[in-house]
């Protein structure tokens, strides 16, 4: 099976909708990164790799692909796919934790619904 590269426009395409849904999901506290990684799995479309404690986050698309998967190739789509990985982080962390309290849980799962609630209230007009 044949590879396909991974063009500049597309990569392009996709560190714009890194950067616009970033912003949209009001992640302002994280430094992301945006870069092609030629050595990601070949059959992973795109990565969002972090370091929760410091904030520091790096969202990759791969650098080639396999033009037949079940799934289609679409930047923009894998750019918002992995950027919900950056918004769920909190709660991700809060849930691998050895010792957590419920409280926990309850605060980050508010973090998370308001967060997916802006979003939703920005996209139908009703933002404050």
């Amino acid at each position: 099976m044949k590879k396909r590269r991974v063009t500049n426009a597309e990569f392009e395409l996709f560190r714009d909708s890194v950067r616009e849904f970033v912003e949209l999901f009001g992640l302002r506290e994280w430094r992301v990164y945006v870069k092609k990684d030629n050595e990601m799995d070949d059959h992973t479309f795109g990565e969002c790799r972090h370091d929760s404690a410091n904030k520091i986050c790096t969202i990759a698309i791969c650098g080639a692909f396999y033009e037949k998967t079940s799934h289609p190739f679409m930047p923009r789509q894998i750019a918002l796919h992995e950027v919900i990985h950056l918004a769920i982080d909190n709660l991700v962390w809060v849930a691998r934790c050895r010792y957590v309290r419920p409280d926990d849980v309850e605060e980050q799962c508010e973090v998370t619904t308001r967060r997916i609630q802006n979003v939703v209230q920005r996209l139908l007009g009703e933002d404050e």
